[in-house]
Parts: C-alpha cells; structure tokens; sequence
C-alpha cells in the first residue's frame, strides 16, 4: 500500500464503556496498541481541550499509510483521533487508488459519497462499482425505477461528486448473491484496478443485496489490506446488530457534494422527499459531532494497514 507521509501527526485520545458512555480523557497513555498492526506511543502528553470532553491528550504518533483526516478505534471504547498537519511544501501525498463497491446506484453517495469527493479534489484516484442495474419493481408491480432511469441518476450522482469512472454490473437488483459469480467479478477488477483502500456495505445491514455485497467484497479483496464499512442509512440500518463506528472522515468542505450527488437520484428523491437529504445531513453532522469537527462519514473496519 501506498504511505502517506506527513510531516506531523496528533492524536486526540477519548475512552467510553458501555455501562458509562460519557467520553473520558486519558492522561497518558504507555505501551503498544493494535490496529491490524501495532505502534508503539512513548508517555509524554500535552492536555488540550476537546469538543466532547474536559480534556483530552493530544500527542506525537504515527504516520498512517492513507489519509483523509480519521478517527481510528484502538478497540471498542477507544478512539483516537488523528489530526494530520501538513506544512506546505514539505512533503507531497502520494495518489492512492480507492474503490467504492455499492449494491445499488445511490448506495455508495449515501455511505461514502463525501469521503470519495474529497478523494477526488485530493488528486486521489477513485473508481465507484455498482453490482446491479438497480431497476426496481415493487411487489405490487409497480415500477419505481427503470433500468435507463437509475443508470442516468447514478452516473449524474457520480460526475457530482468528481468521479469520472463508474462501472454498473448487471447482477439482479433485490438479490445480489454471496457466490462465485459476484466473487470472480470483483476479483477481476480488484486485480486489475489494486486499489490502495475499498470501501463497501456493512454485514449486519437488513437489505440482504446489501449483505450479499460486502461478503463478496471482502471475499474478493482477500488480498487487500485496507477495507472499511461504511454507516447504514435507514431503513437498511435498523438491524439487531449495533453499527461501530471506528473510523471517521472529516466531509465538512463536500457535504455539499455529496448532498447534491443524492438529488441526483430523482427517483428516490421521489420515494424519500425532503426528510431523505436532512436525514443524511443530520447523521454526517452526528458523526462530525463525535469526531470533533461539523460533517463526518463513519466506517468500520474488516482490515488496515498502518505504515509506522
């Protein structure tokens, strides 16, 4: 994988339980800590003030090997929170390569959409996959998207958000299956492609397309060491399973992009109304929230690599 090399890294360092969820700071922190790798972080800490506590640590750390500005999780109730300071032309980003998987044309703006803008206006680049035509009929027989329909909204949402490359595979709508078929798919173009970091659905998500599609990523992407989950989005959210959100994103500079790149979808936008877009924009301003900034997008993690 590509490194991103920074000159300076901080990190902020909050704990919660789940019997007391009220974030704490951590005056010192010793000895190593695991994110699918590990890192060693010396004692020495300089109290600073936090959003979301009375104080907090902010210290010297590691380089991460890709970056946007993130939250890593240490484990369940740990969160560090990175911020990357470049000085200008001290060093240059090295391009990463970043594939986005969705089931459905709308999927991959609702989970990462602000993430991949940001991507594109970082000179980064991205590819967006989606698995099926995304036409929709309802049970009834009503037909609520044509095949032309989405592919039009998709492709609009994609140039929205600066993504010039979008592929649409012809896997069936309400069904994409955990199989060889989808497997051998994403694994032709995952092998083609290299992606530095892949983003797809989460396993728990109630759509069973949804499903369907990150089993087979992470299947396919067996080889890649950096893959996140991105936040489910109602109603494919409610499951019995609660979403850990370990990774953030700050989208503060394209929540506009992104919000744009959903209108897009005319036929959802139809579906959902207004209440769809503020939802979206009350869940990045929650996540922007937790992470200590205004607009966030969450992820979790099935694997990264870290480049100390």
């Amino acid at each position: 994988m590509l490194p991103v090399r920074w000159p300076t890294v901080s990190a902020t360092i909050l704990t919660h339980s789940a019997v007391d969820p009220t974030p704490r700071a951590l005056e010192s922190v010793r000895g190593r800590v695991r994110v699918s790798g590990e890192g060693v972080a010396d004692g020495r800490a300089e109290p600073e003030r936090h959003p979301m506590a009375s104080t907090a640590v902010r210290r010297p750390w590691w380089q991460p090997s890709w970056s946007m500005g993130a939250t890593l999780s240490v484990n369940a109730g740990t969160y560090w929170v990175l911020d990357q300071e470049l000085e200008e032309g001290t060093m240059a980003r090295e391009s990463l390569r970043i594939l986005a998987i969705g089931a459905h044309l709308d999927d991959i703006e609702l989970g990462c959409g602000g993430s991949l803008a940001r991507a594109v206006r970082s000179g980064h680049c991205v590819h967006m996959i989606c698995l099926s035509d995304s036409s929709y009929t309802n049970f009834d027989g009503s037909v609520l998207r044509t095949r032309e329909e989405a592919r039009r909204e998709g492709q609009a949402a994609a140039d929205a958000l600066g993504c010039e490359k979008l592929e649409v595979l012809d896997f069936p709508t309400k069904d994409i299956p955990d199989d060889s078929r989808v497997v051998e798919a994403l694994d032709e173009r995952i092998s083609e492609f290299r992606p530095d970091l892949i983003f797809t659905h989460w396993p728990f998500d109630t759509h069973q397309a949804h499903r369907g599609t990150t089993l087979a990523t992470i299947a396919a992407a067996r080889r890649n060491n950096t893959i996140l989950m991105y936040d489910p989005v109602f109603p494919s959210g409610r499951s019995f399973v609660g979403f850990r959100p370990q990774v953030y994103i700050d989208i503060t500079d394209a929540i506009d992009g992104k919000l744009e790149s959903l209108r897009c979808h005319d036929s959802q936008y139809r579906k959902y109304g207004d209440q769809w877009i503020d939802a979206v924009q009350s869940r990045a301003r929650f996540r922007g929230y937790e992470m200590g900034t205004t607009f966030a997008e969450a992820f979790e993690v099935v694997r990264m690599e870290m480049h100390l």
